[in-house]
């Protein structure tokens, strides 16, 4: 094996692998004669107490580390080498820079199916929904804050911590109207409770959803909020100390000087860093310095926590996130209807909406037979969320087919309620046979139809009645 006994040391090949990890022997290259013949030639001169010294210590090496041992090292290291069959891989990331990322095999697409099923057996609904990147593309000029009127400039772009600031010139622009109608025919459902949270200002937030009254909002990660049952904007967190926050404003605006295309968005009690203009590269390695920067100096506030999501970082207090509001929204709900919700569905795509994931799991997943709860993240990454959608329009296609199923009860109510007004010919039993013979078709425009038609085949005879098919 290339070893070779000594009274008081060790010689190896320096080709040997044993000779990576005994430090004390004298390595010999054994295809050189005259290296060979030096390296004796210095082991034997050498003192007989550092020859003693080097041999000891790996001896002590080589004893405690036997055979055994050895042989479960390597199968140790087989084992971290392979893939586990407990997740599922995919491939993120482009170029140079692709890695492979593991997810549970719990990580499922959304069964759409399986949502619109557990919406129709459910009276008591909460729906929270992200805005950007979930009901519309991230791409879109009004997540650029220098396009906002009051906004400063990119060298000096800070606000007062009272101000907001938000675009009020491009209202149809921020959503899609049919996706603005169908949130509005969600949340007149009153067995729904639906609330977009966003961390955008209330300017903002405003623009698009504030000739809908009925869908309640969240603005900057649920400071501000309102309700169709509150007038204009509310908070939980007025009169909070800020004493961190020009600390915070100063390291961003250093940050920001240095790193051409970012800017610094000030909202109500948060500071956002923006750098998705920034070199990608160059862009990302200041945001990571700027994160470890940030959270060295603000360790002396213990209730300031730092975030990063898709082209931005954030500093905020700890205690204000979407999380909380989704946690308050949940009680204050409970309270009003007197009994718990149970159908919740919460769809996001940021790393801020993993705190609504986090919520509503630790709340409810120790429930499943009281709750249906189905957390969904847009995009298959490493989530906590339960399951998945490819994009935002297919959570847009879900939004619409369970609209539909309010429509549709709303609509069995409607004809329902005409064929017991008219039931004075018909017995108590016939009626609620028809009924339910409607309320099982009644999700669908056939069973609109039947519906109508049952209606009319089931009038007395000598009275007339005019019925519509929007009936």
């Amino acid at each position: 094996d290339g070893m070779h006994r000594l009274p008081t040391g060790l010689v190896v090949s320096e080709n040997s692998p044993a000779s990576l990890t005994l430090n004390g022997a004298y390595r010999i290259n054994p295809w050189s004669k005259e290296k060979t013949a030096a390296t004796l030639e210095r082991a034997i001169s050498t003192d007989e107490g550092v020859r003693t010294a080097r041999a000891m210590k790996d001896y002590e090496y080589a004893s405690q580390r036997t055979a055994q041992r050895w042989a479960v090292g390597v199968v140790a290291d087989i084992k971290k080498m392979r893939r586990s069959d407990a997740g599922a891989w995919t491939a993120v990331g482009f170029g140079l820079n692709v890695r492979m990322v593991g997810m549970g095999l719990h990580f499922q697409p959304l069964n759409t199916a399986a949502v619109t099923k557990a919406y129709r057996a459910s009276e008591n609904r909460l729906i929270f929904l992200d805005w950007g990147g979930t009901l519309i593309p991230l791409d879109l000029p009004f997540y650029d804050a220098r396009t906002d009127k009051s906004s400063a400039s990119n060298a000096a772009g800070l606000q007062s911590p009272t101000g907001s600031s938000g675009s009020d010139a491009m209202g149809g622009e921020l959503i899609p109207a049919s996706t603005l109608a169908t949130l509005a025919g969600l949340a007149d459902d009153k067995s729904n409770c639906l609330m977009v949270l966003s961390g955008l200002t209330r300017d903002k937030v405003d623009a698009a959803f504030g000739s809908e009254r009925s869908v309640a909002c969240a603005a900057e990660h649920g400071y501000w909020y309102r309700t169709k049952d509150t007038a204009g904007w509310q908070t939980n967190h007025a009169g909070r100390p800020m004493t961190w926050y020009n600390v915070a404003a100063a390291i961003l605006e250093v940050y920001t000087q240095r790193t051409a295309g970012t800017f610094i968005k000030k909202k109500g009690v948060s500071l956002t860093w923006k750098y998705d203009d920034a070199d990608p590269e160059f862009g990302a390695m200041m945001a990571k310095e700027l994160q470890h920067h940030l959270s060295q100096v603000l360790s002396a506030w213990n209730d300031v926590a730092v975030h990063t999501g898709k082209g931005y970082l954030e500093v905020q207090p700890r205690d204000i996130n979407k999380g909380t509001m989704v946690d308050y929204m949940c009680t204050r709900i409970t309270q009003l209807r007197g009994s718990p919700p149970d159908f919740i569905l919460c769809i996001g795509d940021d790393s801020a909406d993993e705190f609504m994931f986090s919520a509503l799991q630790t709340r409810y997943a120790p429930y499943p037979d009281e709750v249906a709860l189905f957390t969904c993240t847009v995009g298959r990454k490493p989530s906590t969320a339960s399951f998945y959608l490819s994009d935002h329009e297919r959570v847009v296609e879900l939004l619409q087919s369970m609209r539909m199923q309010s429509a549709g009860v709303a609509r069995f109510h409607s004809v329902s309620g005409n064929i017991m007004a008219l039931g004075g010919g018909m017995d108590a039993s016939a009626a609620s046979s028809t009924c339910a013979m409607i309320s099982g078709s009644a999700s669908s425009e056939l069973g609109s139809r039947v519906a109508v038609d049952a209606s009319a085949a089931l009038r007395p005879r000598g009275r007339t009645m005019t019925h519509s098919r929007e009936a």
